[in-house]
């Protein structure tokens, strides 16, 4: 799987990055969700995204919205993370048929929704 990987902070990106690569997928690195819509824009296929909420320029919300707007993307699944309060996340995820990932996570737990599509709680 081809995967974008959208984070603003470099070291959660870079890490995200190794656990994608070494579970077999491919992944491409954007720094917020204005560069990673500008991928999927310019029409990059990708299978899943990956994407912290909290970010400048375009949080992870937003992101989110923009793909499911559009029905070139509409489909590809979509897991948010964030250590921001859980609940009105989950609800904004499940609105717009998302996952939701609490940080801090684990890798596993990552690793299950990718490759199975398990739904977690946090």
């Amino acid at each position: 799987m081809k995967i974008v990987v959208v984070d603003d902070d470099k070291d959660v990106r870079h890490l995200l990055e190794d656990v994608v690569e070494q579970s077999g997928h491919t992944a491409v690195l954007a720094s917020n969700g204005r560069e990673a819509w500008e991928l999927l824009d310019r029409g990059e296929k990708f299978d899943f995204i990956i994407s912290d909420n909290d970010m400048p320029e375009m949080d992870g919300v937003e992101l989110l919205q923009r793909v499911r707007g559009n029905s070139r993307t509409a489909g590809i699944p979509f897991i948010l993370v964030s250590a921001g309060d859980p609940v009105p996340l989950k609800e904004i995820c499940a609105k717009h048929s998302a996952d939701f990932l609490p940080k801090p996570f684990s890798v596993f737990t990552l690793l299950a929704m990718l490759n199975v599509g398990v739904e977690v709680e946090g």
